[in-house]
């Protein structure tokens, strides 16, 4: 708890999450076929892809590029970062998510 007070996490948290759904609310948009239900808070985020196949493809995929994010159910993508993700972090992610789609 100190740290997280010392730290201001809470906030980090809250910052890191509005550049996340930002970001996903726009592949949403982008990716209508692809991306959906984009929703969460702070950085406890989900999307879903289509099925099964193409969300681990995905995630596959992202894993090969350094991004690791796991799947639940049979088409949806969690977000879990730690209290210490940054929205630097965020966009690093958004660039690499960004990526992958665009090679579906």
């Amino acid at each position: 708890m100190k740290a997280i007070k010392e730290d201001d996490l809470l906030d980090r948290v809250r910052r890191s999450g509005d550049v996340m759904m930002a970001g996903l609310n726009q592949f949403q948009h982008d990716f209508p076929g692809l991306v959906s239900k984009v929703r969460g808070r702070g950085t406890f985020i989900a999307m879903d892809l289509p099925d099964v196949e193409k969300r681990d493809r995905f995630l596959t995929t992202l894993r090969r590029n350094g991004v690791h994010l796991g799947g639940c159910g049979e088409s949806t993508v969690r977000f879990r970062p730690s209290l210490t993700f940054s929205p630097r972090h965020a966009n690093i992610m958004l660039r690499n998510i960004e990526k992958v789609l665009k090679e579906f």
